[in-house]
């Protein structure tokens, strides 16, 4: 998906620039554990990872304690492991203020591709930020697929049903945080308002998509979708991996975590297409305040804050 490609720009720029022997590889299996067990043997003193389960992960890590580790939007303790993790709650709540700001039918939804606490992140931010627009705004939210079921992440076909009910609803604008499953919303969006003659609109994720759709796989039309692409909520794994292994050359990598938030520019939202340039002071107006420390932002929705307490959920808005 196109956090893969972003992964993967990251990564071969700061091998290439910093002239490092790296090795790309694909898990062979569901959980990579025993491709990161066979990495790690093969003596590369620094391991960037990308979601695999955190006990999986940490039963690796403990047997190679000289071995660096960099875990990719995970939160832990190990004294071996950097933890990058995007606040992108952050991000959400600009994106949930954008639709707010948008709507016309004081209705909007949240499409989540699993039910997990790293997609929590991204509801908690986007219902808080539209709230703080209209409280009194009608949020419908769903979830594609739960865990250990990820298929949400993958599956257009559920992400456009899943869009197109929203929409039947009274929806009028829809992010999706659900990977390839959002891509589905795209078509939703599209279909339904060439059928209607609503005005239709779904926010993206991870990369911008509104330049990248033709990208996408799946993508049949792109200028059809591109029109109703509002922003995206983009995280910048590029950015993440090439600062993990100029660190890591440089000699200042260290373990914990490490946020990447709106401040650093390790999240954000696109402009791209023009669509917010109308509301844009606002949504900058709150991004200052966010970074500022003086608007607080969620990281779990209120609907899951007993199940992230039993399940001791540390989400980067805990720090």
């Amino acid at each position: 998906g196109d956090f893969d490609y972003l992964l993967r720009n990251g990564f071969d720029q700061g091998v290439a620039e910093f002239q490092l022997v790296g090795t790309d590889r694909i898990a062979t299996t569901e959980d990579g554990q025993a491709d990161l067990r066979s990495l790690s043997e093969e003596g590369n003193r620094l391991i960037v990872t990308f979601s695999m389960p955190s006990p999986l992960f940490e039963d690796v890590v403990r047997e190679f304690p000289q071995t660096r580790y960099v875990m990719m939007d995970r939160i832990g303790t190990e004294p071996n492991v950097t933890y990058m993790v995007f606040d992108d709650h952050e991000s959400s709540f600009l994106a949930g203020a954008a639709a707010a700001l948008k709507t016309k039918s004081g209705t909007i939804g949240f499409v989540g591709g699993v039910d997990i606490d790293v997609i929590w992140r991204f509801q908690a931010g986007y219902e808080a930020g539209a709230r703080a627009i209209d409280p009194t705004i009608t949020i419908l939210s769903t979830y594609l697929s739960e865990p250990p079921d990820f298929s949400g992440f993958r599956s257009q076909v559920a992400g456009r049903d899943a869009a197109e009910s929203m929409y039947r609803k009274g929806a009028d604008v829809i992010f999706t945080a659900a990977g390839a499953g959002g891509y589905g919303a795209f078509q939703a969006a599209t279909e339904r308002s060439e059928a209607t003659g609503a005005e239709l609109w779904a926010i993206g994720v991870d990369s911008d998509q509104y330049e990248n759709v033709a990208l996408l796989p799946g993508v049949v039309d792109a200028d059809r979708w591109q029109r109703h692409i509002l922003t995206s909520v983009v995280k910048r794994w590029d950015r993440a991996v090439y600062g993990v292994l100029s660190d890591h050359v440089h000699g200042t990598l260290q373990p914990g975590v490490s946020p990447l938030d709106l401040g650093s520019g390790g999240v954000d939202v696109s402009y791209s297409g023009g669509f917010l340039d109308d509301i844009k002071p606002r949504l900058e107006e709150l991004r200052a305040q966010i970074v500022s420390g003086r608007l607080g932002v969620p990281c779990v929705p209120v609907e899951k804050n007993d199940e992230a307490a039993a399940q001791r959920v540390e989400p980067s808005c805990r720090r």
